[in-house]
């Protein structure tokens, strides 16, 4: 019989966000601009120009603030989901994962940025965390996404899964 580890029992429940200084910068940028359009108006009266232009620049502002990641993990499979205006949803029964491991990799090197990205062999989904986690699923195709302090939890349940389909105890 499998014993519970104290990493199995509790689900794990991740949220995670574009960094905090890459979206300070963006801001910082976006009201520069925002600025500019301004002294547009007031030298030219170009009312329209000025006032789509900063709209603009505050839609594309709570967008990128209102980007999420979460990240679920529990005894049954693992969940990755995207909002707001990208939703993608992808559940990973332990079953289905023929592989995982945490690698090194860092965001700017091997994905070129933040966001959902492809690596050349798989999709990852990048954003604020810590460590990368690759998957390799049963019909082969690789999935990268980065966890911030449940690596460890997170193998614990896919050891746990693997340990049961095998019957090692």
């Amino acid at each position: 019989m499998l014993s519970q580890s104290p990493l199995t029992t509790v689900p794990i429940n991740e949220t995670q966000q574009m960094p905090r200084w890459l979206m300070n910068f963006i801001a910082l940028l976006m009201l520069g601009i925002i600025v500019l359009l301004v002294l547009q108006f007031v030298q030219h009266r170009d009312q329209m120009a000025s006032g789509l232009g900063a709209f603009v620049i505050l839609l594309i502002l709570g967008f990128l603030f209102s980007l999420r990641f979460y990240v679920t993990a529990d005894a049954d499979s693992l969940q990755l989901r995207t909002t707001p205006v990208i939703n993608i949803r992808k559940n990973f029964r332990w079953e289905e994962i023929k592989s995982m491991k945490v690698e090194g990799k860092t965001r700017i090197v091997a994905f070129g940025g933040y966001g959902i990205r492809f690596a050349g062999d798989g999709w990852g989904y990048i954003y604020n965390g810590k460590e990368v986690i690759s998957l390799v699923l049963e019909n082969k195709r690789k999935k990268y996404y980065f966890t911030t302090d449940h690596a460890d939890a997170i193998m614990a349940y896919y050891e746990r899964s693997r340990q049961k389909r095998t019957g090692n105890a």
